[in-house]
Protein backbone atom coordinates (compact mmCIF):
# COMPACT_ATOMS: atom_id res chain seq x y z
CA UNK A 1 0.00 0.00 0.00
CA UNK A 2 1.52 3.58 -1.01
CA UNK A 3 0.59 5.94 1.57
CA UNK A 4 -0.74 9.90 0.78
CA UNK A 5 0.97 12.58 2.75
CA UNK A 6 -1.82 14.19 3.93
CA UNK A 7 -2.56 11.17 6.34
CA UNK A 8 -2.93 12.02 9.71
CA UNK A 9 0.45 11.63 12.16
CA UNK A 10 -1.84 10.00 14.99
CA UNK A 11 -2.00 5.85 14.56
CA UNK A 12 -5.50 5.84 15.47
CA UNK A 13 -6.79 8.24 13.12
CA UNK A 14 -4.13 6.76 10.41
CA UNK A 15 -5.77 3.66 10.66
CA UNK A 16 -9.02 5.44 10.74
CA UNK A 17 -8.34 6.95 7.14
CA UNK A 18 -6.74 3.67 5.92
CA UNK A 19 -10.05 1.77 6.73
CA UNK A 20 -12.03 4.48 4.82
CA UNK A 21 -10.15 4.47 1.42
CA UNK A 22 -8.42 0.79 1.21
CA UNK A 23 -11.27 -1.98 0.99
CA UNK A 24 -8.57 -4.88 2.01
CA UNK A 25 -8.16 -2.86 4.89
CA UNK A 26 -11.48 -2.67 5.79
CA UNK A 27 -12.22 -6.48 4.61
CA UNK A 28 -9.13 -7.37 7.54
CA UNK A 29 -10.71 -5.24 10.40
CA UNK A 30 -14.38 -6.76 9.50
CA UNK A 31 -12.59 -10.76 9.43
CA UNK A 32 -10.76 -9.94 12.72
CA UNK A 33 -13.92 -8.62 14.35
CA UNK A 34 -16.33 -11.91 13.34
CA UNK A 35 -13.96 -14.31 14.06
CA UNK A 36 -11.82 -12.97 17.65
CA UNK A 37 -7.81 -14.24 18.05
CA UNK A 38 -7.87 -15.42 14.18
CA UNK A 39 -5.40 -13.46 11.87
CA UNK A 40 -6.79 -12.52 8.33
CA UNK A 41 -3.71 -14.55 6.03
CA UNK A 42 -3.43 -11.98 2.93
CA UNK A 43 -3.78 -14.77 0.26
CA UNK A 44 -3.71 -12.93 -2.91
CA UNK A 45 -7.07 -14.26 -3.91
CA UNK A 46 -8.80 -11.94 -1.48
CA UNK A 47 -6.73 -9.13 -2.86
CA UNK A 48 -7.80 -9.92 -6.31
CA UNK A 49 -11.33 -9.88 -5.48
CA UNK A 50 -10.87 -6.36 -3.18
CA UNK A 51 -9.64 -5.14 -6.80
CA UNK A 52 -12.75 -6.65 -9.05
CA UNK A 53 -14.98 -4.53 -6.56
CA UNK A 54 -13.27 -1.60 -6.21
CA UNK A 55 -13.77 -1.52 -10.23
CA UNK A 56 -17.59 -2.44 -10.39
CA UNK A 57 -18.52 -0.04 -7.49
CA UNK A 58 -15.56 3.17 -8.42
CA UNK A 59 -13.12 2.86 -10.80
CA UNK A 60 -14.56 1.27 -13.74
CA UNK A 61 -16.58 2.61 -16.25
CA UNK A 62 -20.41 3.25 -14.88
CA UNK A 63 -21.99 1.21 -17.59
CA UNK A 64 -19.34 -0.84 -19.17
CA UNK A 65 -18.15 -2.53 -15.28
CA UNK A 66 -21.61 -2.70 -13.80
CA UNK A 67 -21.80 -6.20 -14.05
CA UNK A 68 -19.52 -8.66 -12.02
CA UNK A 69 -19.41 -12.34 -11.54
CA UNK A 70 -17.03 -14.00 -8.79
CA UNK A 71 -16.42 -17.47 -8.92
CA UNK A 72 -14.52 -19.48 -5.88
CA UNK A 73 -14.71 -22.42 -3.82
CA UNK A 74 -15.90 -23.13 -0.60
CA UNK A 75 -14.59 -21.58 2.43
CA UNK A 76 -12.24 -18.78 0.61
CA UNK A 77 -13.83 -16.08 1.99
CA UNK A 78 -16.23 -14.72 -0.56
CA UNK A 79 -19.33 -13.99 1.60
CA UNK A 80 -17.27 -12.45 4.10
CA UNK A 81 -15.48 -9.90 1.53
CA UNK A 82 -18.69 -9.26 -0.72
CA UNK A 83 -21.74 -9.98 1.16
CA UNK A 84 -20.71 -8.89 4.74
CA UNK A 85 -18.16 -5.76 4.35
CA UNK A 86 -18.70 -4.43 0.72
CA UNK A 87 -22.22 -3.76 1.12
CA UNK A 88 -20.99 -1.96 4.57
CA UNK A 89 -18.25 -0.24 2.96
CA UNK A 90 -20.31 0.97 0.14
CA UNK A 91 -22.97 2.20 2.38
CA UNK A 92 -20.44 4.05 4.82
CA UNK A 93 -18.63 5.82 1.91
CA UNK A 94 -22.39 6.95 0.84
CA UNK A 95 -24.77 6.65 3.30
CA UNK A 96 -27.58 7.54 0.52
CA UNK A 97 -27.21 4.29 -1.21
CA UNK A 98 -29.69 1.28 -1.82
CA UNK A 99 -28.60 -1.61 -0.85
CA UNK A 100 -29.98 -5.33 -1.85
CA UNK A 101 -28.28 -8.63 -0.17
CA UNK A 102 -29.77 -12.14 -1.34
CA UNK A 103 -29.08 -16.05 -0.77
CA UNK A 104 -30.44 -19.49 -1.38
CA UNK A 105 -31.82 -19.41 1.49
CA UNK A 106 -33.69 -16.95 4.41
CA UNK A 107 -30.91 -19.16 6.81
CA UNK A 108 -28.07 -17.57 4.99
CA UNK A 109 -29.12 -14.36 4.14
CA UNK A 110 -30.03 -13.71 7.81
CA UNK A 111 -26.38 -14.80 9.05
CA UNK A 112 -24.90 -12.40 6.91
CA UNK A 113 -27.07 -9.96 8.29
CA UNK A 114 -26.12 -10.96 11.56
CA UNK A 115 -22.55 -10.32 10.68
CA UNK A 116 -23.26 -6.84 8.98
CA UNK A 117 -25.08 -5.51 12.13
CA UNK A 118 -22.31 -6.77 14.35
CA UNK A 119 -19.72 -4.80 12.60
CA UNK A 120 -22.13 -1.56 12.07
CA UNK A 121 -22.11 -1.64 16.04
CA UNK A 122 -18.34 -1.92 16.28
CA UNK A 123 -16.77 1.22 17.80
CA UNK A 124 -13.92 1.26 15.32
CA UNK A 125 -16.92 1.62 12.40
CA UNK A 126 -18.69 4.30 13.86
CA UNK A 127 -15.37 6.01 13.96
CA UNK A 128 -14.42 5.32 10.52
CA UNK A 129 -18.26 6.19 9.11
CA UNK A 130 -19.29 8.92 11.30
CA UNK A 131 -21.77 10.13 9.01
CA UNK A 132 -23.85 7.00 8.78
CA UNK A 133 -26.48 7.29 11.44
CA UNK A 134 -29.10 4.26 11.43
CA UNK A 135 -32.65 4.98 11.65
CA UNK A 136 -33.90 1.03 10.91
CA UNK A 137 -31.42 -1.98 12.91
CA UNK A 138 -33.46 -4.78 12.30
CA UNK A 139 -33.04 -9.18 11.00
CA UNK A 140 -34.22 -8.10 7.07
CA UNK A 141 -33.16 -4.07 6.92
CA UNK A 142 -31.24 -1.09 8.19
CA UNK A 143 -31.94 1.90 7.31
CA UNK A 144 -29.74 5.25 7.69
CA UNK A 145 -30.57 8.96 8.05
CA UNK A 146 -29.69 9.86 4.65
CA UNK A 147 -32.34 7.58 3.03
CA UNK A 148 -29.42 4.33 2.25
CA UNK A 149 -30.70 0.96 3.33
CA UNK A 150 -29.32 -2.66 2.95
CA UNK A 151 -32.29 -5.00 2.56
CA UNK A 152 -31.77 -8.87 3.24
CA UNK A 153 -33.43 -11.51 1.38
CA UNK A 154 -33.42 -15.02 -0.17
CA UNK A 155 -33.82 -16.04 -3.73
CA UNK A 156 -38.11 -16.17 -4.65
CA UNK A 157 -38.12 -13.97 -1.46
CA UNK A 158 -40.08 -10.61 -1.71
CA UNK A 159 -38.64 -7.77 -3.47
CA UNK A 160 -41.92 -5.71 -4.01
CA UNK A 161 -41.59 -2.18 -3.90
CA UNK A 162 -37.61 -2.59 -3.88
CA UNK A 163 -35.07 -1.07 -5.75
CA UNK A 164 -31.23 -1.14 -5.21
CA UNK A 165 -28.32 0.84 -6.28
CA UNK A 166 -26.38 -2.19 -5.80
CA UNK A 167 -27.55 -5.78 -5.79
CA UNK A 168 -25.54 -8.98 -4.47
CA UNK A 169 -26.29 -12.63 -4.79
CA UNK A 170 -24.06 -14.90 -2.67
CA UNK A 171 -24.95 -18.62 -3.70
CA UNK A 172 -28.48 -18.63 -5.57
CA UNK A 173 -28.60 -22.04 -5.55
CA UNK A 174 -27.64 -24.66 -2.90
CA UNK A 175 -24.88 -27.32 -4.29
CA UNK A 176 -27.12 -30.15 -3.29
CA UNK A 177 -30.21 -28.07 -6.27
CA UNK A 178 -27.68 -27.28 -8.55
CA UNK A 179 -28.17 -31.12 -10.30
CA UNK A 180 -32.17 -30.02 -10.53
CA UNK A 181 -33.50 -28.74 -13.64
CA UNK A 182 -36.81 -27.56 -12.55
CA UNK A 183 -34.92 -25.41 -9.37
CA UNK A 184 -31.87 -24.67 -11.75
CA UNK A 185 -34.45 -23.00 -14.05
CA UNK A 186 -36.47 -21.59 -12.01
CA UNK A 187 -33.59 -19.88 -10.83
CA UNK A 188 -32.29 -18.88 -13.48
CA UNK A 189 -35.72 -17.14 -14.55
CA UNK A 190 -35.97 -15.36 -11.35
CA UNK A 191 -32.68 -13.69 -11.98
CA UNK A 192 -33.52 -13.14 -15.68
CA UNK A 193 -36.83 -11.20 -14.42
CA UNK A 194 -37.65 -10.50 -10.95
CA UNK A 195 -34.25 -9.42 -10.07
CA UNK A 196 -32.98 -8.13 -13.40
CA UNK A 197 -36.00 -5.25 -12.89
CA UNK A 198 -34.32 -4.14 -9.53
CA UNK A 199 -32.21 -2.05 -9.88
CA UNK A 200 -32.83 1.84 -9.84
CA UNK A 201 -30.79 2.89 -12.96
CA UNK A 202 -30.64 0.05 -15.12
CA UNK A 203 -27.05 1.61 -16.82
CA UNK A 204 -25.44 2.01 -13.86
CA UNK A 205 -27.08 0.42 -11.20
CA UNK A 206 -24.38 -2.18 -9.68
CA UNK A 207 -24.86 -6.02 -9.78
CA UNK A 208 -22.50 -8.80 -8.13
CA UNK A 209 -23.03 -12.37 -8.41
CA UNK A 210 -20.73 -14.26 -5.87
CA UNK A 211 -20.67 -18.40 -6.21
CA UNK A 212 -19.23 -21.71 -7.00
CA UNK A 213 -20.04 -22.79 -10.84
CA UNK A 214 -22.16 -25.90 -9.94
CA UNK A 215 -23.72 -26.97 -13.04
CA UNK A 216 -23.29 -26.17 -16.93
CA UNK A 217 -26.63 -24.21 -17.08
CA UNK A 218 -26.29 -22.81 -13.40
CA UNK A 219 -26.90 -19.08 -12.80
CA UNK A 220 -23.58 -17.96 -13.42
CA UNK A 221 -22.69 -19.91 -16.51
CA UNK A 222 -26.13 -18.33 -17.92
CA UNK A 223 -25.63 -15.13 -17.35
CA UNK A 224 -21.43 -15.31 -18.36
CA UNK A 225 -22.83 -16.21 -22.04
CA UNK A 226 -23.96 -12.15 -22.03
CA UNK A 227 -21.45 -9.44 -22.89
CA UNK A 228 -22.40 -7.67 -19.71
CA UNK A 229 -20.54 -9.59 -17.08
CA UNK A 230 -17.35 -9.05 -16.10
CA UNK A 231 -16.00 -12.81 -14.67
CA UNK A 232 -13.41 -13.20 -12.29
CA UNK A 233 -12.88 -16.59 -12.08
CA UNK A 234 -10.76 -18.76 -8.83
CA UNK A 235 -9.75 -22.06 -9.35
CA UNK A 236 -8.39 -23.87 -6.21
CA UNK A 237 -5.55 -25.27 -8.23
CA UNK A 238 -4.54 -23.52 -11.36
CA UNK A 239 -4.39 -25.19 -14.72
CA UNK A 240 -2.83 -22.60 -16.84
CA UNK A 241 -0.71 -19.30 -16.74
CA UNK A 242 -3.04 -16.45 -15.69
CA UNK A 243 -2.29 -12.83 -14.58
CA UNK A 244 -4.79 -11.36 -12.06
CA UNK A 245 -5.17 -8.18 -10.77
CA UNK A 246 -4.70 -6.98 -7.35
CA UNK A 247 -5.46 -3.99 -4.97
CA UNK A 248 -2.92 -0.74 -5.89
CA UNK A 249 -1.71 -1.12 -9.33
CA UNK A 250 0.05 -4.66 -8.53
CA UNK A 251 -0.91 -7.86 -10.00
CA UNK A 252 -0.39 -11.77 -9.36
CA UNK A 253 0.89 -14.60 -11.81
CA UNK A 254 -0.57 -17.91 -11.29
CA UNK A 255 0.96 -20.94 -12.69
CA UNK A 256 -0.40 -24.50 -13.99
CA UNK A 257 -0.67 -26.73 -10.51
CA UNK A 258 -0.42 -23.54 -7.82
CA UNK A 259 -3.15 -23.34 -5.33
CA UNK A 260 -4.85 -20.59 -4.45
CA UNK A 261 -4.31 -20.78 -0.55
CA UNK A 262 -1.14 -22.74 0.08
CA UNK A 263 -1.46 -21.63 3.89
CA UNK A 264 -4.73 -22.82 4.48
CA UNK A 265 -5.45 -25.55 2.08
CA UNK A 266 -2.34 -26.64 -0.07
CA UNK A 267 -2.10 -29.26 -2.79
CA UNK A 268 -2.06 -32.56 -0.53
CA UNK A 269 -5.18 -31.39 1.11
CA UNK A 270 -7.28 -30.31 -1.80
CA UNK A 271 -6.44 -33.15 -3.13
CA UNK A 272 -7.76 -35.44 -0.40
CA UNK A 273 -10.89 -33.40 -0.82
CA UNK A 274 -11.16 -34.40 -4.42
CA UNK A 275 -10.82 -37.95 -3.52
CA UNK A 276 -13.63 -37.82 -0.71
CA UNK A 277 -16.10 -35.88 -2.74
CA UNK A 278 -14.97 -37.28 -6.49
CA UNK A 279 -13.86 -35.79 -9.52
CA UNK A 280 -17.04 -34.21 -10.81
CA UNK A 281 -18.01 -32.19 -7.76
CA UNK A 282 -14.55 -31.03 -7.15
CA UNK A 283 -14.41 -29.90 -11.02
CA UNK A 284 -17.24 -27.50 -10.02
CA UNK A 285 -17.08 -26.74 -6.62
CA UNK A 286 -13.51 -26.18 -6.50
CA UNK A 287 -12.00 -25.31 -9.82
CA UNK A 288 -15.06 -23.78 -11.38
CA UNK A 289 -15.41 -26.14 -14.58
CA UNK A 290 -18.55 -28.07 -14.39
CA UNK A 291 -18.35 -30.37 -16.49
CA UNK A 292 -21.90 -32.04 -18.28
CA UNK A 293 -23.67 -34.56 -16.50
CA UNK A 294 -23.23 -36.44 -19.35
CA UNK A 295 -19.97 -36.29 -20.09
CA UNK A 296 -17.66 -34.44 -23.21
CA UNK A 297 -17.67 -37.89 -24.72
CA UNK A 298 -20.90 -39.72 -24.26
CA UNK A 299 -24.18 -39.21 -24.63
CA UNK A 300 -27.15 -40.82 -22.57
CA UNK A 301 -29.02 -40.82 -26.00
CA UNK A 302 -26.45 -42.61 -27.43
CA UNK A 303 -27.53 -45.69 -25.54
CA UNK A 304 -30.90 -48.18 -26.45
CA UNK A 305 -32.46 -50.20 -23.75
CA UNK A 306 -33.59 -53.57 -24.33
CA UNK A 307 -35.81 -56.21 -22.32
CA UNK A 308 -34.22 -59.63 -22.69
CA UNK A 309 -30.54 -60.55 -23.89
CA UNK A 310 -29.84 -61.89 -27.09
CA UNK A 311 -29.29 -65.00 -27.43
CA UNK A 312 -25.47 -66.35 -28.00
CA UNK A 313 -24.59 -66.99 -31.92
CA UNK A 314 -21.43 -67.97 -33.67
CA UNK A 315 -19.33 -64.83 -33.63
CA UNK A 316 -20.56 -63.38 -30.55
CA UNK A 317 -17.75 -61.93 -27.74
CA UNK A 318 -18.64 -62.15 -24.16
CA UNK A 319 -15.59 -59.36 -23.09
CA UNK A 320 -15.60 -58.74 -18.52
CA UNK A 321 -13.75 -55.43 -17.78
CA UNK A 322 -12.33 -54.78 -14.30
CA UNK A 323 -10.82 -51.38 -13.09
CA UNK A 324 -10.44 -52.03 -9.72
CA UNK A 325 -9.70 -50.02 -6.13
CA UNK A 326 -8.72 -53.07 -3.44
CA UNK A 327 -10.10 -50.70 -0.41
CA UNK A 328 -12.88 -50.83 1.64
CA UNK A 329 -13.08 -47.56 3.00
CA UNK A 330 -16.22 -45.14 2.42
CA UNK A 331 -13.96 -42.39 0.57
CA UNK A 332 -11.79 -45.64 -1.68
CA UNK A 333 -13.15 -45.68 -5.06
CA UNK A 334 -15.57 -48.74 -5.98
CA UNK A 335 -14.15 -51.65 -8.06
CA UNK A 336 -16.29 -52.41 -11.38
CA UNK A 337 -17.04 -55.23 -13.43
CA UNK A 338 -19.42 -54.96 -16.70
CA UNK A 339 -19.87 -57.77 -19.11
CA UNK A 340 -20.47 -57.46 -22.83
CA UNK A 341 -21.79 -59.24 -25.50
CA UNK A 342 -20.40 -58.06 -28.85
CA UNK A 343 -21.80 -58.70 -32.24
CA UNK A 344 -20.49 -56.97 -35.02
CA UNK A 345 -20.31 -53.07 -34.01
CA UNK A 346 -23.44 -53.36 -31.48
CA UNK A 347 -22.72 -53.59 -27.49
CA UNK A 348 -24.91 -55.34 -25.47
CA UNK A 349 -24.42 -54.88 -21.10
CA UNK A 350 -25.23 -58.04 -20.20
CA UNK A 351 -24.13 -57.34 -15.95
CA UNK A 352 -22.53 -55.06 -13.28
CA UNK A 353 -20.66 -55.41 -10.29
CA UNK A 354 -19.81 -52.53 -8.42
CA UNK A 355 -18.47 -52.42 -4.41
CA UNK A 356 -15.66 -51.54 -2.59
CA UNK A 357 -13.81 -54.68 -1.01
CA UNK A 358 -10.34 -55.83 -0.43
CA UNK A 359 -8.74 -58.28 -2.52
CA UNK A 360 -9.66 -61.54 -1.86
CA UNK A 361 -13.06 -60.87 -1.86
CA UNK A 362 -12.79 -58.76 -4.93
CA UNK A 363 -11.10 -62.21 -6.35
CA UNK A 364 -14.01 -64.12 -5.47
CA UNK A 365 -16.43 -61.89 -7.07
CA UNK A 366 -14.64 -61.90 -10.48
CA UNK A 367 -14.72 -65.53 -10.42
CA UNK A 368 -17.85 -65.45 -9.80
CA UNK A 369 -18.99 -63.05 -12.49
CA UNK A 370 -16.88 -64.94 -14.76
CA UNK A 371 -18.50 -68.14 -14.26
CA UNK A 372 -22.18 -66.54 -14.15
CA UNK A 373 -21.59 -65.57 -17.57
CA UNK A 374 -19.12 -68.21 -19.53
CA UNK A 375 -19.93 -67.57 -23.24
CA UNK A 376 -18.58 -69.16 -26.31
CA UNK A 377 -15.98 -66.59 -26.56
CA UNK A 378 -14.90 -64.72 -24.35
CA UNK A 379 -12.13 -62.05 -22.82
CA UNK A 380 -11.12 -60.64 -19.62
CA UNK A 381 -10.05 -57.15 -19.68
CA UNK A 382 -8.04 -56.07 -16.36
CA UNK A 383 -7.29 -52.09 -15.82
CA UNK A 384 -5.93 -50.30 -12.20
Amino acid sequence: MVLRKDLPPDPEELWTEILRTDLLSFVTQVFETLRPGQKLDHAWHIDAMCQAIMNLLYEGDPIEDSRLIINAPPRSLKSIVCSVAMPLYYLGRDPSRNIICISYADELAEKHAGDRRRILETRWYKKVFPGLQLRKNTATEIRTSKGGSIFTTSVFGTLTGRGGDLIVIDDPIKPADAYSKSIRNRTNEWLGSTLASRPDDKRTSKMLLVKQRLHVEAPSAMLSATDDWIELVLPAIATEQETFYLMHGRTHTRNPGDVLDPEREPLDILERQRSVMGELAFQAQYQQRPVPPEGGLFKMAWFKRYDKPPPHQSGDLTVQSWDTAFSEKETADWSVGTTWLIRGDRYYLLDCYRARCNFPDLKRAIVAFRERHPGPRSRLQWGC
